[in-house]
């Protein structure tokens, strides 16, 4: 789901594992009462956009969050940015 896509996309992001140390009870608690890891907004330049998509993703209404042919959609176009912007640069 849209979610737990976003979970690994912050795993990546900073290199961490959320909720590694709490059992499987534990971790739907924090999902109910609408606890999210904190988002460190210090990231390269080029990476930030999917700061933008994890909080989009992490809505509590699943209505609300990005479907998956959003997050492609933004992701081909940040990639084709940066591709543009290193082709500049050569």
């Amino acid at each position: 789901d849209i979610y737990s896509f976003s979970m690994v996309i912050y795993e990546l992001l900073y290199n961490e594992i959320q909720y590694k140390n709490l059992n499987d009870y534990q971790i739907v608690c924090k999902l109910i009462k609408n606890e999210r890891p904190k988002l460190n907004k210090n990231v390269n330049k080029q990476l930030s956009f999917l700061i933008y998509i994890i909080e989009k993703c992490w809505y509590q209404d699943p209505d609300q969050r990005y479907c998956a042919d959003c997050i492609i959609d933004l992701i081909s176009d940040a990639i084709k940015n940066a591709i543009k912007i290193e082709n500049e640069i050569i």
